[in-house]
Protein backbone atom coordinates (compact mmCIF):
# COMPACT_ATOMS: atom_id res chain seq x y z
CA UNK A 1 0.00 0.00 0.00
CA UNK A 2 1.48 3.56 -1.07
CA UNK A 3 1.24 5.91 1.86
CA UNK A 4 -0.89 9.06 1.99
CA UNK A 5 0.59 11.95 0.39
CA UNK A 6 -0.50 15.29 2.22
CA UNK A 7 -0.23 18.78 0.85
CA UNK A 8 -0.67 22.17 3.14
CA UNK A 9 -3.91 24.18 1.88
CA UNK A 10 -3.61 27.60 0.62
CA UNK A 11 -6.84 28.62 3.15
CA UNK A 12 -7.27 28.25 6.70
CA UNK A 13 -9.92 25.92 6.82
CA UNK A 14 -10.56 24.11 3.16
CA UNK A 15 -13.95 22.84 3.28
CA UNK A 16 -14.90 21.04 0.44
CA UNK A 17 -13.50 20.36 -3.22
CA UNK A 18 -14.78 19.32 -6.52
CA UNK A 19 -12.37 18.06 -9.46
CA UNK A 20 -12.48 19.53 -13.23
CA UNK A 21 -12.64 17.45 -16.43
CA UNK A 22 -9.23 19.33 -17.04
CA UNK A 23 -8.01 17.66 -14.01
CA UNK A 24 -8.40 20.93 -11.50
CA UNK A 25 -9.25 20.52 -7.92
CA UNK A 26 -11.11 23.41 -6.99
CA UNK A 27 -11.23 23.88 -2.96
CA UNK A 28 -14.19 25.84 -1.05
CA UNK A 29 -12.12 27.31 1.82
CA UNK A 30 -14.66 27.96 5.14
CA UNK A 31 -13.90 31.96 5.65
CA UNK A 32 -15.94 33.94 8.31
CA UNK A 33 -16.15 37.70 7.96
CA UNK A 34 -16.69 37.75 4.06
CA UNK A 35 -13.14 35.98 3.57
CA UNK A 36 -14.96 32.62 2.26
CA UNK A 37 -12.84 32.14 -1.31
CA UNK A 38 -12.12 29.32 -3.62
CA UNK A 39 -8.62 28.15 -4.27
CA UNK A 40 -7.56 26.19 -7.40
CA UNK A 41 -4.71 23.03 -7.69
CA UNK A 42 -2.77 21.01 -10.00
CA UNK A 43 -1.70 17.16 -9.02
CA UNK A 44 1.62 16.63 -9.11
CA UNK A 45 2.56 12.94 -10.66
CA UNK A 46 3.83 12.67 -7.01
CA UNK A 47 0.17 13.38 -5.39
CA UNK A 48 1.33 16.71 -3.96
CA UNK A 49 -1.30 19.24 -4.82
CA UNK A 50 0.36 22.95 -6.06
CA UNK A 51 -1.53 26.03 -6.09
CA UNK A 52 -2.13 27.52 -9.50
CA UNK A 53 -2.97 30.94 -7.72
CA UNK A 54 -3.91 32.44 -4.75
CA UNK A 55 -7.26 32.18 -3.16
CA UNK A 56 -10.35 33.74 -5.12
CA UNK A 57 -12.12 35.50 -2.45
CA UNK A 58 -16.00 35.23 -2.81
CA UNK A 59 -16.84 37.91 -0.42
CA UNK A 60 -18.80 35.78 1.71
CA UNK A 61 -19.00 33.94 4.53
CA UNK A 62 -18.56 29.96 5.59
CA UNK A 63 -17.93 28.86 1.95
CA UNK A 64 -18.74 24.79 2.09
CA UNK A 65 -20.20 23.29 -0.72
CA UNK A 66 -18.76 23.64 -4.55
CA UNK A 67 -20.04 22.38 -7.80
CA UNK A 68 -18.49 22.76 -11.36
CA UNK A 69 -21.18 23.51 -14.02
CA UNK A 70 -21.16 23.91 -17.63
CA UNK A 71 -18.05 25.82 -19.13
CA UNK A 72 -16.24 26.08 -15.96
CA UNK A 73 -19.10 27.82 -13.66
CA UNK A 74 -18.31 27.02 -10.60
CA UNK A 75 -21.23 27.64 -8.21
CA UNK A 76 -20.23 27.64 -3.95
CA UNK A 77 -22.56 27.38 -1.40
CA UNK A 78 -21.82 29.97 1.38
CA UNK A 79 -23.57 29.08 4.35
CA UNK A 80 -22.91 31.97 6.81
CA UNK A 81 -24.83 34.39 3.84
CA UNK A 82 -28.29 34.22 2.93
CA UNK A 83 -30.42 31.55 3.71
CA UNK A 84 -28.88 29.20 5.26
CA UNK A 85 -27.58 26.90 1.52
CA UNK A 86 -26.34 23.66 2.83
CA UNK A 87 -25.25 21.63 -0.84
CA UNK A 88 -26.04 22.38 -4.23
CA UNK A 89 -25.61 20.19 -7.44
CA UNK A 90 -25.67 21.00 -10.87
CA UNK A 91 -27.46 18.25 -13.96
CA UNK A 92 -25.61 16.52 -15.58
CA UNK A 93 -26.63 18.71 -18.85
CA UNK A 94 -25.75 22.08 -17.13
CA UNK A 95 -28.95 23.77 -17.45
CA UNK A 96 -30.12 23.43 -13.89
CA UNK A 97 -28.68 24.02 -10.29
CA UNK A 98 -30.31 22.75 -6.95
CA UNK A 99 -29.51 24.60 -3.85
CA UNK A 100 -30.66 22.89 -0.65
CA UNK A 101 -31.63 26.30 2.01
CA UNK A 102 -31.77 24.89 4.75
CA UNK A 103 -32.48 27.60 6.79
CA UNK A 104 -36.11 27.21 4.88
CA UNK A 105 -36.23 22.69 4.18
CA UNK A 106 -36.29 23.61 0.36
CA UNK A 107 -35.16 22.35 -2.44
CA UNK A 108 -34.30 25.89 -4.63
CA UNK A 109 -34.21 24.87 -8.51
CA UNK A 110 -32.67 27.59 -10.97
CA UNK A 111 -32.22 27.62 -14.74
CA UNK A 112 -28.68 28.52 -15.73
CA UNK A 113 -28.07 30.80 -18.41
CA UNK A 114 -24.99 32.38 -20.18
CA UNK A 115 -22.53 33.33 -17.97
CA UNK A 116 -23.63 31.24 -15.11
CA UNK A 117 -26.32 33.80 -14.58
CA UNK A 118 -29.25 31.96 -12.36
CA UNK A 119 -33.35 32.40 -12.96
CA UNK A 120 -35.16 30.75 -10.28
CA UNK A 121 -37.45 28.05 -11.40
CA UNK A 122 -39.26 27.30 -7.84
CA UNK A 123 -38.84 25.80 -4.87
CA UNK A 124 -39.86 22.30 -3.67
CA UNK A 125 -40.51 21.08 0.23
CA UNK A 126 -37.77 19.36 1.98
CA UNK A 127 -38.40 16.95 5.07
CA UNK A 128 -36.94 19.33 8.11
CA UNK A 129 -32.79 18.96 8.36
CA UNK A 130 -32.03 17.83 4.94
CA UNK A 131 -28.80 18.51 4.09
CA UNK A 132 -27.60 17.19 0.47
CA UNK A 133 -28.69 16.55 -3.01
CA UNK A 134 -27.34 14.99 -6.30
CA UNK A 135 -28.35 15.54 -9.81
CA UNK A 136 -28.51 13.74 -13.05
Amino acid sequence: MTPAVTSPSDSQLSFAGVFTPTGRLLVADDGANDTSAVSPYRIAPNGVLNATQAAVSDGQTAACWITEGRNGDVFVDNAGSGVKPLDNAVSSDGQNLYLVNGGQSQLVEFSVGPNAQLTPVGTHALPAGSEGVAAS
